[in-house]
C-alpha cells in the first residue's frame, strides 16, 4: 500500500487491521532493537524510551508498528 493510499483513513484502518498481533512485550522488545540499532543508544536508554512509546503508541496510531514509533521519535532529535 503506498503513501497516498494510507492517507485514506478507511484504507489505514484496513492496513492496521491486516497487521499481525504481537504481544506487548514483543512491542517494546521491537521497538528497543530499532533505538539501539539506528538511534546508537545504550540498552537502558533504549528500554526506557520503548516503554515511553509504548504508553503513547495509541495515540500516535502506530499500534502494530513499533520500528515507526522509534523512528518518529528519533525524528525529532538533534545532534
Amino acid at each position: 500500500m503506498g503513501v497516498e493510499e494510507m492517507k485514506n483513513k478507511e484504507n489505514h484502518d484496513k492496513h492496521l487491521a491486516s497487521l499481525p498481533d504481537i504481544t506487548d512485550e514483543d512491542w517494546k522488545a521491537r521497538c528497543v532493537k530499532r533505538f539501539q540499532d539506528r538511534g546508537g543508544v545504550t540498552k537502558e536508554v533504549a528500554i526506557d524510551m520503548a516503554e515511553a512509546c509504548f504508553e503513547q503508541r495509541v495515540d500516535w496510531d502506530r499500534e502494530g508498528d513499533p520500528e515507526g514509533t522509534a523512528d518518529v521519535e528519533m525524528s525529532y532529535w538533534s545532534e
